[in-house]
């Protein structure tokens, strides 16, 4: 088998989703350890991270800075199907986070860059730098019912960044 990178579940917690080194996404029964189903397309980096969101897709972190959303259901020829992909960044993705209740997908790097996605369309919301110095972010999160994003760096500080439609940029 292929090194584990990372892992979730889905939402009703009966399929474990795995993101494997050699860039596949593989599905497994929670209760039988069966594979359900395997990416066909194989990303040419490890899978990084994983969320599964409430619309059955999952998002995947891949490689330096890549973003995939694939639909966790394969398609009427039994192929994967791969629904958006974006370059994220250009360096490595340190951390990321998803919002359904705002649409919205935050990533950071490692030079302390945060970037916010519009779900739908992974059109650029927002771009900041949440961290400087000799500090690294160490995650982000979206603060459930406020249009808020939840910055921590690795030197015990936070910031809180205003995402809200208010806030986007336009353009």
């Amino acid at each position: 088998g292929n090194e584990i990178m990372s892992c979730c579940l889905d939402d009703r917690e009966r399929k474990l989703i795995i993101g494997e080194a050699s860039g596949n996404i593989s599905v497994y029964n929670v209760l039988s350890g069966v594979r359900l189903k395997r990416t066909a397309r194989n990303i040419p980096y490890a899978i990084r991270d994983m969320i599964y969101t409430a619309d059955k897709t999952i998002i995947a972190l891949a490689g330096p800075g890549e973003l995939y959303i694939f639909d966790e259901l394969p398609n009427e020829d039994g192929k994967d199907c791969t629904l958006r992909y974006i370059q994220a960044h250009e360096v490595d993705v340190v951390s990321m986070a998803y919002s359904y209740e705002l649409g919205l997908i935050a990533t950071a790097d490692c030079t302390g860059c945060v970037r916010v996605f519009g779900y739908e369309f992974m059109n650029l919301q927002i771009s900041i730098e949440a961290c400087s110095g000799s500090s690294e972010i160490g995650k982000i999160t979206f603060i459930t019912g406020y249009p808020l994003l939840l910055v921590t760096d690795t030197k015990n500080n936070m910031s809180i960044v205003a995402v809200g439609p208010a806030f986007q940029s336009r353009g």
